[in-house]
C-alpha cells in the first residue's frame, strides 16, 4: 500500500477527553502551546507560553520537587491537583495530565496534555468539610463556651477570617454579650480588636449586632465603617478589620444570638456558601437549645432534690401486711381525692399502678424489711395517658422490736418524666443531626407517613415534599428511583434499620427536575413502641447533574454530542459479541473528510467546528435507531452496522452517507463543500474482534482515498496489499 496519511498527534488525539485547557511544552519543559475553552483563560493561557509550569505561580500537591522528579522519569501522569491564588484571596484549582511526546528517533521532545478546572466540586467538598467540622466541634466538646470557640475557629480557618465573635441575647436583660471568640494567634491587630469588644454590653437595635438581633437578617459588608448603624468605627479604623459578616442564630423560637466575622477583606458569599452558613447556624441554635434544656433540667433536679427531705404530695403508711391503713396530702399520680379513700385496705400492687423492675423484686425489698427510696411507678389515665409517681419508704417496728409496716412519701413526677422525654428526643435528633449535614428536617409515623418537614428560613419548601405531609415519600410522584428502588428502600424501613443518602428526584411545579439525598434511623417510644423514622435530607440537584455532566462528557464527544472513542470501544466489542450469540454479521464504516484541513483554513475553526457538528446530524438521521455513530476525533468517524446479511445494503448505506457529506454547507453565509473516503470492514469475513475490525476498516478507508478519494473501499487481503475493492463515487460529487 502506497505511503499512509500522517496521522493526528495534537488535540485530536486528546479529543476524547473531557478539557478546559490543551498545552504542550518542548524538552525543557517549556510551555509551546495553551488552548483554552474558556475566553476568559485565553488571556492567562498567553502569559504562560515559554515559562515552565512552577514558574506561573501555580502550585501543586505534594510539592513540586516530587512532581519534576516524576517529569524528569519521563513519566506520564493523571489528574495532578493544582491550584491559584486569585487577587479576591480564593483559589482556582485544576486538575492536570500529561503524557511524555517522543520525535521520530525516540527522542524525548516534551509533554502534552490536558487540564480541567474543577474549583467547583472542590469548593463543594471544602463547604461539607466545614459543616462536618463544626458539627464534630459541637457534638465533642462539652464545654458551651469551648464548642462555640471550636466552631468560630473551624469556619474561620476554612473561609480566611481573621477573627470572629458569638454574641449572646440575655432576653430578661434585653442585652446582648459576647461570650465565644477567636482570633488567629499571630494577629496582633485581631487581637486588639476583640480586647475592645469583650466588655461592650450591646442593646437589640444597637450597632451592627444589635441590628441583626433585632432584624432576623443575616448582613454582609465589605466595608463596615460606611454602614452608619455601626459602633466599633474607630476600633475597625485601628485593626482594619473593615470586612464583617453577621448571622442570626434563632433558637426556642427567637434569635438568641448574633455570629459575627471580620477580616481586612471579604468577599460576597456565593449560594452554596450561604447554604451551608445557614446550616451551620442551625446547627449552633440547635445545640444552644439543647444545653439550655440540659441546664434546665440539671437545675430543676438540683431544686428537687434540695427539698425532697422538705416536702411531698402525699403521705402513707401501711399495716403489717403491706395494706393502706392512711394517706393524706394530693391524691396520688393524679386522681381525685376519692382514690386516696379507695385505697385504704388495699395494698399498692392491687392499686393499678405499674412498678419500674416489677412487683417481685418490690415485694422481695418489703419482705426483707428494707427502705426504698424514689421507686417510679407509672397509672394508666382513663383518658389514655400516662401519670408517674416517685415513691419512698421506711419500714416501722415497734417498742417491742416487731414489724408494723412501713410509712413514706410520694411524688407527682409527671412534670418532670415529661421534660427528660422532651431532653431525649432533643438528644437524639440532635445527635443524628450531628452525623449528617442537612437543608432539612423531617420526621414520620409508625406507618412511613411524614409528619413535619422542617427547613431555613431561606430554603423553599417546594424544592423539598411540599404536599407530603401526610403521605409516605413513595406516595408522591417521583422521577426515580424506579418501582424495584422504592422496594427496596421500603423493605430497609420495615426491617427499622437506619439508611444513608438514599437518593430519589421529582418534577417541581416549575418544571424543573430536583435531586435529593435523605437520611434515617427509626425513633423508639419510652415503652419500646416503633414511632417512626427522623431524619435530614440535602437538595444535591447541582451535584447529581455534575455527575451526569462528567459521565456525559467522559462517553459523548463533547462538540457533536455522538459517542466518543472511550465509549466506542465496549460498545464495538458487545456489538461483536451479539453478531457472534446471533451468528449474524456486522459492518464497520470508517468516514474521514477529504480536504476539511482547507475548511479550517479559509473559513476558521468555529466554521470547521460548525460543519462537524451539521455532519454529525446528518450522519444521524440517514441510519437507523440501532446504528451507532461515533466521532473518533478530528474529522473522522466511525458507524457500526448490525444485522447485515450481505453487503449489498452496506454498499447502500455507503453510498447514501457519501451524498450527505458531500451536500453543501452553509458557513457564515458562504457555500462550502467537502468528500469524504469511506473505508469498510465486516465480522466475521475480515475478522472476528473489534480491534481487528477497526484497523481493516481503517486500512479500506485509505485504500479508498488512494482511489481518487469521495468514495468507499471494502476490506480485503487484496487491499491489504495495495488492491483496494473500490465502490462508486458519490453522484453528488
Amino acid at each position: 500500500m502506497a505511503a499512509r496519511k500522517k496521522r493526528k498527534t495534537g488535540p485530536e488525539v486528546l479529543h476524547d477527553l473531557s478539557n478546559d485547557w490543551y498545552w504542550e511544552q518542548d524538552a525543557e519543559l517549556r510551555f509551546t502551546r495553551v488552548d483554552a475553552s474558556n475566553t476568559a483563560e485565553q488571556a492567562l493561557a498567553a502569559t504562560i507560553v515559554g515559562k515552565k509550569r512552577w514558574e506561573t505561580g501555580v502550585e501543586v500537591e505534594g510539592g513540586w520537587e516530587a512532581h519534576r522528579a516524576l517529569l524528569e522519569a519521563r513519566a506520564p501522569f493523571r489528574d495532578v491537583l493544582m491550584w491559584r491564588l486569585l487577587e479576591d484571596g480564593s483559589r482556582r484549582y485544576m486538575t492536570v495530565s500529561g503524557d511524555p511526546v517522543l520525535d521520530a528517533r525516540g527522542r524525548f521532545a516534551g509533554y502534552r496534555g490536558i487540564g480541567r478546572d474543577i474549583t467547583k466540586q472542590k469548593r463543594m467538598q471544602q463547604l461539607l468539610k466545614l459543616q462536618q467540622a463544626v458539627t464534630r466541634r459541637l457534638a465533642e466538646t462539652a464545654n458551651v463556651h469551648a464548642a462555640l470557640s471550636g466552631a468560630l475557629h473551624a469556619i474561620c480557618e476554612a473561609e480566611g477570617w481573621d477573627s470572629a465573635e458569638f454574641w449572646r441575647l440575655d432576653a430578661g436583660a434585653a442585652a446582648l454579650h459576647c461570650v465565644a471568640h477567636w482570633i488567629r494567634a499571630d494577629d496582633d491587630e485581631a487581637r486588639r480588636f476583640m480586647e475592645g469588644s469583650m466588655n461592650r454590653v450591646l442593646k437589640p437595635g444597637a450597632g451592627l449586632v444589635g441590628t441583626v438581633c433585632q432584624t432576623g437578617e443575616a448582613m454582609w459588608l465589605a466595608d463596615s465603617t460606611q454602614d452608619p448603624r455601626g459602633l466599633r468605627e474607630s476600633l475597625v479604623e485601628r485593626t482594619g478589620l473593615r470586612g464583617a459578616a453577621l448571622l442570626p442564630v434563632n433558637y426556642g423560637g427567637r434569635v438568641g444570638g448574633v455570629l459575627a466575622f471580620h477580616s481586612r477583606r471579604i468577599r460576597a458569599p456565593d449560594k452554596r456558601l450561604a447554604q451551608t452558613l445557614n446550616a451551620i447556624v442551625t446547627q449552633v441554635g440547635e445545640y444552644l437549645h439543647r444545653t439550655e434544656a440540659e441546664q434546665a433540667v440539671r437545675d430543676s433536679e438540683a431544686r428537687f432534690r434540695s427539698l425532697t427531705n422538705l416536702s411531698s404530695d402525699w403521705y402513707w403508711e401501711q399495716d403489717s401486711e403491706f395494706r393502706f391503713t392512711r394517706i393524706e396530702g394530693r391524691a396520688p399520680a393524679g386522681g381525685d381525692p376519692a382514690l386516696s379513700r379507695r385505697l385504704i385496705g388495699t395494698r399498692r400492687w392491687e392499686s393499678g399502678l405499674e412498678i419500674e423492675g416489677g412487683w417481685d423484686a418490690h415485694r422481695a425489698q418489703l419482705e426483707a424489711r428494707q427502705p426504698f427510696h424514689d421507686l417510679n411507678m407509672r397509672r394508666t389515665m382513663p383518658d389514655g395517658s400516662s401519670r408517674y409517681v416517685s415513691v419512698s419508704g421506711e419500714p416501722v417496728f415497734g417498742a417491742d422490736g416487731r414489724f408494723e409496716g412501713y410509712r413514706g412519701v410520694g411524688r407527682d413526677v409527671t412534670a418532670q418524666k415529661r421534660v427528660e422525654q422532651m431532653l431525649r428526643e432533643s438528644e437524639e435528633r440532635f445527635r443524628s443531626l450531628t452525623q449528617m449535614s442537612s437543608d432539612f428536617f423531617w420526621e414520620t409515623d409508625a406507618g412511613h407517613r411524614l409528619t413535619q418537614v422542617v427547613h431555613g428560613p431561606n430554603y423553599p419548601t417546594s424544592r423539598m415534599l411540599g404536599g407530603a405531609v401526610g403521605k409516605t415519600v413513595w406516595e408522591v410522584p417521583s422521577l426515580r428511583p424506579d418501582e424495584a428502588g422504592w422496594a427496596a428502600h421500603r423493605a430497609v424501613l420495615e426491617q427499622r434499620l437506619a439508611f444513608r443518602d438514599f437518593e430519589f428526584s421529582r418534577m417541581m411545579p416549575d418544571g424543573a427536575q430536583r435531586h435529593f439525598s435523605i437520611s434515617g434511623q427509626p425513633r423508639y417510644a419510652a415503652d419500646g413502641a416503633f414511632s417512626g423514622y427522623r431524619g435530614v435530607g440535602r437538595d444535591i440537584t447541582e451535584i447529581a447533574l455534575a455527575r451526569e455532566h462528567i459521565a456525559s462528557l467522559a462517553y459523548s464527544d463533547p462538540l457533536t454530542g455522538l459517542a466518543n472513542r472511550s465509549s466506542l470501544g465496549p460498545s464495538l466489542e458487545q456489538a461483536v459479541q451479539r453478531a457472534r450469540r446471533r451468528n449474524s454479521k456486522l459492518a464497520v464504516v470508517f468516514v474521514d473528510l477529504d480536504g476539511f484541513k482547507q475548511i479550517n483554513d479559509v473559513h476558521g475553526h468555529d466554521a470547521g467546528d460548525a460543519m462537524l457538528v451539521e455532519l454529525g446530524k446528518r450522519l444521524r438521521a440517514n441510519l437507523r435507531a440501532s446504528d451507532l455513530v461515533a466521532r473518533l476525533g478530528g474529522d473522522e468517524f466511525l458507524v457500526v452496522l448490525e444485522e447485515v446479511t450481505e453487503t449489498s445494503p452496506v454498499e447502500t448505506v455507503a453510498r447514501k452517507l457519501l451524498s450527505e457529506v458531500v451536500r453543501p454547507y452553509t458557513l457564515g453565509g458562504r457555500e462550502a463543500r467537502v468528500t469524504a473516503s469511506i473505508g469498510i470492514s465486516v465480522y466475521p469475513d475480515d475478522a472476528v474482534d473489534s480491534f481487528a475490525l477497526m484497523k481493516h476498516a481503517d486500512m479500506a478507508m485509505y485504500a479508498a482515498k488512494q482511489s481518487g478519494k469521495n468514495t468507499f473501499c471494502f476490506y480485503s487481503a487484496g487491499a491489504a496489499a495495495n488492491e483496494p475493492q473500490a465502490g462508486s463515487k458519490s453522484d453528488a460529487a
